[in-house]
């Protein structure tokens, strides 16, 4: 069994959130790691966490059915990051 829980704050990309992204781009060198984003990378980054979540969770389910015992999901112990997943 999987819980599955979203938090999230979506507001609107404007001019500040544009401004804020420059920033924070002048100051990191991850520009990926950078959490305002606009909306189209925003979305791609999304469902491509959501699909590394899954795929992790459904690998975990195998492994349990195939030992027939009780494995942790790697994310289920501790709150999980972009970073960890990415």
């Amino acid at each position: 069994m999987i819980y599955f829980g979203i938090i999230d704050f979506l507001q609107e990309y404007n001019m500040r959130k544009r401004l804020e992204h420059q920033g924070k781009a002048m100051l990191y060198l991850n520009k990926s790691s950078i959490s305002v984003t606009n909306p189209a990378a925003y979305g791609t980054r999304f469902r491509s966490f959501m699909s590394k979540l899954f795929q992790a969770a459904r690998k975990n389910s195998k492994e349990v059915e195939r030992r027939g015992s009780a494995l942790l999901s790697p994310y289920s112990s501790k709150g999980v990051a972009l970073r960890d997943i990415m």
